[in-house]
């Protein structure tokens, strides 16, 4: 989603959308444009195209990583109440069927009604305490999207490496930046919703009993 907004806010068309549990996921935009030099590499030899890079390119990856880390700030800081985890479920919710939509295999559609399922049956149990947990494979997803491309073998690559592929810097070092930002604002959303929400357990639970009671 974050790729797609960026792109399209720099002028760039939207080409392909796809989330294939074969090849991986992959947002292809067209019309970003290479405007400025390449540093050289002496252990590569460049074509054409790869003397150039895209500034607004750089910028439609980079907001990947990105978006998905303020989401997954979001998710874990709204882990530390009930009610809030609550309300997040329910973007998770619509996330999982925008996924559904755009599926391209039955693996696709089967895991997504599995997961809608479990998202229904967390509601269930404690007033909806399970709900607090969603938010870490959100804000972590780029380091999944690596191994997706580099341990499972799927087609299309990850966002470190395309990283790799407009600047030459390696797809480990871009793996390792992002993987630290990551660290950082999962460390600032435990921080923040610890400030944020102090309640005790007795009071958080009766404002869940009051709030969609399951």
């Amino acid at each position: 989603m974050f790729h797609v907004l960026m792109g399209v806010l720099c002028g760039g068309r939207l080409q392909a959308f796809v989330i294939d549990p074969n090849l991986g996921g992959y947002t292809g935009i067209s019309g970003l444009k290479r405007t400025l030099p390449r540093l050289p590499d002496p252990h590569t030899i460049l074509t054409a195209e790869q003397l150039y890079w895209s500034p607004s390119g750089v910028a439609t990856l980079v907001a990947g990583p990105i978006g998905s880390a303020v989401v997954g700030f979001l998710y874990i800081f709204a882990g530390f109440d009930i009610v809030a985890s609550k309300i997040a479920s329910f973007t998770i919710a619509l996330g999982l069927l925008v996924a559904g939509w755009y599926g391209l295999h039955w693996i696709t559609y089967v895991s997504v009604v599995c997961s809608e399922a479990v998202l229904v049956g967390m509601w269930f149990g404690s007033h909806g305490s399970a709900l607090r947990f969603l938010g870490v494979n959100h804000l972590f997803y780029s380091l999944w999207d690596y191994l997706e491309e580099t341990v499972f073998g799927k087609t299309n690559p990850s966002d470190c490496h395309e990283l790799q592929r407009h600047l030459g810097v390696p797809a480990e070092t871009w793996l390792a930046l992002i993987f630290l930002f990551e660290a950082l604002v999962f460390m600032a959303a435990i921080m923040a919703g610890i400030v944020v929400f102090k309640k005790t357990p007795e009071q958080m639970y009766a404002d869940a009993a009051g709030f969609l009671p399951t």
